[in-house]
């Protein structure tokens, strides 16, 4: 859907233990990389955006200082442009760093 906005899922798949989480109902359940994704992306498609791309770049823990490595950054860079994607969505929380780029 053309009319919607464009964008890009990005995750890192951690090599350690880092688990990701959710709260429902009063407690707390772990969630699997792609059960993460599958919620943000229907989060997404209830906000309206259009899901055209997904990367996921597997790390030893997220980049200090572009979260995802600069080869995935020029690959996100492609991509966007071929999708007409402006957005990037990232399933996990930013650092001030991460944004500041």
């Amino acid at each position: 859907d053309y009319s919607k906005e464009r964008c890009i899922l990005v995750a890192v798949e951690s090599k350690g233990n880092q688990k990701i989480y959710r709260e429902r109902f009063d407690k707390v359940e772990p969630l699997t990389l792609r059960e993460s994704l599958k919620e943000l992306k229907e989060l997404v498609k209830t906000a309206g955006l259009n899901v055209v791309g997904l990367v996921v770049q597997r790390l030893q823990a997220p980049h200090s200082q572009t979260y995802i490595g600069t080869g995935k950054v020029n690959d996100i860079a492609i991509i966007m442009d071929k999708t007409n994607a402006r957005t990037l969505i990232f399933d996990d929380d930013l650092t001030q760093k991460h944004l500041n780029l």
